[in-house]
């Protein structure tokens, strides 16, 4: 236990660390933030335009339908039947206090901007050594390839506080050797007990995130079994009873009423879209219409298609923390220091909760949502390893330079550690710029939006590729185009009252000779075309 005034000290030194730290991420973040002027990507546009509807009073609906895996039969319907509404909340909550888009971001800007201290936290935990802490809190801050998505409405931001909370709070309650230092003015005994409930809390905000969040309860739950295993005194084992209770119970008080909430609109807790998205064959199965996934149909795809689908999801799940997480050029030094610490008996404990969320996550997403992890899911569930991965570059990197240091005596590792960490700093921004740089934004979508919101009578329910964006610019009812031929399409058009049909070069593919003009589409007229976009009217004697 360190004495009261160099503890005193050290605590002043961190806060003067986080105060210039967290000017510095939220300015860049303040760049970042200015850049856009609306969401670039269809999660974005749904939040978004969902929070909006909370503030506006109509509660957990929605009037856009993205997908027709949980059924829905007409408009307005149950909102986040598929996604999680933490991320609406949060924009419903700065709407509230500025009416536009920058109040959409601003919860969500001051998530991003504060991420960086929690990975100085984290490099704290690993070495020790401000430098590292410093090099971590400022990696994280320039974004890399999540850097365009932290500061919109979606659940980049939020998952990598709760995510990589979550964990870092399961990695010092399962660790003894951590806990002293905490100036928390309890006993170690109930220190630890509260460190488990704060860690379902987090798990429980993770999950109300994003769905894959309940995985962090898989590993709290998988790490209290094997401290409870490996306990060399059974009598006073490490992981009591009383601790898993406190870590589920504090889960269960943050989901339990959105539990209850969706098995009251739903018939089951869980999202009602998740059980049939078990059972897709390719992507586009997400947008069916009039169809069902089962057991049996997937079976019937075959063995070797699965089996294949499955080893492809798992390739990209590695490739995404190598490229995305790692920023590539990290990968190495991140590898190296987990590796480094790993076969350091004193130091695994730092790293059980980490690498066990990591083979949940590479597991869960490859085996149960193969196709949904390759278009996305892995790329958002990643962002919670971001604060640890920067955690871990600079201790891969102190490392490496100590390594060249004892081959060659002019090396000065302390001089050249911070000068090398700068460097990285700026490569690592220089990427995080390049990936901003290309990141698609809106262009010219919202202005051909509106001008087809100009071209429709008033109240008309359109179905389009994109439905939360359209509804986001126009505020008019949308519903996705089922993947789908024209017969079908046509049957969901009457189910939701659909006046208008609007394609452009990524229709789905059963209607590209609809598209091209090959097919004339019975029951269909084009009435407007607008650069690569056609507007088709459905014809009211062409009814089922």
């Amino acid at each position: 236990m360190l004495p009261l005034g160099r503890m005193t000290d050290r605590i002043a030194s961190v806060r003067r660390d986080w105060l210039v730290l967290g000017g510095i991420s939220l300015l860049i973040q303040s760049v970042w933030a200015l850049r856009l002027d609306a969401p670039t990507f269809m999660d974005g546009f749904y939040y978004a335009a969902n929070g909006r509807r909370l503030i506006e009073g109509h509660g957990f609906t929605e009037v856009v339908i993205w997908q027709f895996l949980d059924q829905p039969t007409s408009l307005p319907t149950p909102s986040h039947t598929y996604w999680q509404p933490l991320p609406s909340l949060l924009a419903a909550a700065g709407y509230g206090l500025r009416a536009d888009f920058r109040g959409e971001q601003l919860l969500f800007w001051l998530m991003s901007g504060l991420l960086p201290l929690l990975a100085y936290f984290i490099s704290k935990l690993l070495s020790g050594e401000r430098w590292q802490a410093w090099m971590a809190a400022l990696l994280t801050a320039v974004g890399g390839f999540y850097g365009p998505f932290l500061l919109q409405p979606s659940p980049f931001a939020p998952y990598a506080w709760f995510g990589a909370g979550a964990v870092l709070v399961l990695t010092v309650a399962s660790s003894d050797r951590w806990l002293s230092p905490l100036p928390l003015l309890v006993t170690p005994r109930h220190r630890k007990l509260g460190l488990w409930g704060v860690g379902g809390f987090l798990a429980g905000l993770a999950h109300l995130t994003r769905a894959d969040g309940v995985l962090l309860l898989v590993v709290g739950t998988a790490l209290w079994s094997w401290l409870r295993w490996t306990a060399r005194q059974p009598k006073e084992p490490a992981a009591k009873l009383s601790h898993l209770v406190l870590f589920v119970m504090a889960y269960l008080a943050v989901m339990g009423p959105w539990l209850v909430r969706n098995w009251a609109v739903t018939d089951q807790p869980f999202s009602a879209g998740a059980a049939q998205g078990l059972f897709l064959t390719n992507y586009d199965d997400l947008f069916a219409y009039g169809r069902s996934f089962s057991l049996a149909t997937y079976v019937e795809w075959g063995v070797t298609n699965i089996l294949l689908s499955k080893l492809a999801a798992f390739n990209h799940g590695i490739v995404t923390l190598l490229a995305v997480t790692g920023l590539v050029f990290l990968a190495p030094l991140i590898l190296y220091a987990w590796v480094w610490l790993w076969r350091r008996p004193g130091s695994r404990a730092l790293l059980r909760p980490l690498t066990l969320y990591i083979v949940v996550l590479l597991l869960a997403l490859s085996v149960l949502f193969t196709f949904a992890a390759q278009r996305g899911s892995f790329f958002q569930s990643s962002v919670a390893l971001w604060p640890w991965a920067m955690a871990l570059a600079p201790v891969g990197l102190g490392l490496v330079i100590d390594r060249i240091a004892a081959r060659f005596s002019h090396w000065q590792p302390q001089q050249a550690k911070p000068r090398f960490a700068a460097l990285f700093v700026l490569m690592a921004l220089a990427v995080s710029l390049a990936v901003g740089r290309f990141e698609p934004l809106p262009g010219q979508e919202p202005a051909t939006y509106r001008r087809i919101d100009q071209l429709l009578p008033s109240g008309e329910v359109v179905m389009i590729g994109n439905p939360p964006a359209f509804h986001y610019f126009t505020g008019r009812p949308a519903i996705a185009v089922p993947n789908e031929p024209l017969p079908i399409v046509r049957q969901a058009a009457v189910s939701f009252d659909v006046g208008y049909l609007v394609l452009n070069e990524h229709h789905p593919l059963p209607l590209t000779g609809l598209y091209l003009g090959s097919d004339p589409g019975s029951g269909l007229e084009l009435m407007e075309t607008i650069d690569s976009t056609k507007i088709y009217r459905f014809v009211e004697s062409a009814g089922p």
